[in-house]
């Protein structure tokens, strides 16, 4: 199962929906007047009912670094599934998998500050959940992961206090046939065990601009959400929100062109640096 780059916005939309709110507030984080994706979603008029606290989001992704200043006031300990030679897990969810190197494994980082990175700081950004905790679980390393560990980091993160697990990765167009011939059932499976616990499954439709949401977004339980630009037309390279139980949405997710402005900005393991990902 290969990652999905970009649509990062969904779990944090998801995080907004389930607490509500309404009026606005100012931040004294210095790259909020970037975030276009927060005013969007309307993530201050929510602040005024609640930040999420209590509330507990999985990034089922690349890892965090927990050496982030922006982040790790909201940082849980995870686990690592991906790398590992022997038991599984094997680590705690940091970016950097059991062979200690950054394999351009920034994904997760980039989400989670989305998520909930610490907010009215001074700091880099605002997170739309800001008191929420991020329990980082590291499935892919290098950009790329198999069924099997990202199942397991379902489960394991719905076993350990996740009250919404975001997925923002996928396989290629086509895969969907894997699952609905039963060829592949492990992600299928561990979704419906997530929904038993009462875990809500956010999921990126993917980037390949096909009709479909990609699986894992298109399995049952799943909920796709599709990229919209800072205009709230369809991001380009967006799957449509398209799937047999209509559990679809759209959200912010950039341009994907050359502007940073025009993508979401959040934050990146310390001392990386890319035009559409600045540090927090």
């Amino acid at each position: 199962m290969r990652r999905i780059l970009g649509s990062v916005l969904p779990l944090a939309l998801a995080a907004a929906l389930l607490h509500g709110g309404s009026a606005q507030a100012a931040t004294s984080d210095p790259l909020r007047d970037l975030q276009w994706g927060l005013d969007q979603v309307r993530a201050e008029h929510a602040w005024t009912t609640t930040k999420g606290a209590g509330a507990v989001v999985a990034v089922v992704d690349t890892g965090v670094d927990f050496a982030h200043p922006d982040l790790k006031g909201n940082l849980l300990q995870g686990a690592t599934f991906t790398g590992c030679q022997g038991q599984s897990p094997c680590g705690n969810g940091d970016y950097r998998g059991p062979d200690g190197e950054n394999n351009g494994d920034e994904h997760g980082t980039h989400v989670a500050g989305i998520v909930a990175a610490v907010t009215d700081n001074g700091i880099g950004v605002a997170g739309v959940a800001p008191d929420a905790k991020i329990l980082p679980v590291k499935v892919l390393e290098d950009g790329s992961g198999s069924f099997e560990e990202i199942a397991a980091g379902i489960r394991w993160s719905a076993d350990n206090g996740a009250d919404v697990i975001n997925l923002s990765l996928g396989a290629l167009p086509g895969a969907q046939a894997l699952t609905l011939t039963g060829l592949e059932s492990a992600v299928t499976e561990a979704i419906a065990y997530a929904n038993s616990k009462g875990v809500s499954v956010i999921a990126a439709a993917g980037n390949s601009a096909t009709a479909l949401c990609n699986t894992p977004a298109f399995e049952p339980g799943a909920v796709c959400v599709a990229s919209t630009d800072r205009n709230e037309a369809k991001s380009w390279f967006s799957e449509l929100p398209n799937k047999a139980d209509l559990k679809a949405v759209s959200a912010p997710g950039g341009a994907g062109l050359l502007s940073c402005e025009d993508d979401i900005v959040s934050t990146v393991p310390l001392g990386t640096r890319e035009c559409r990902l600045l540090p927090g």
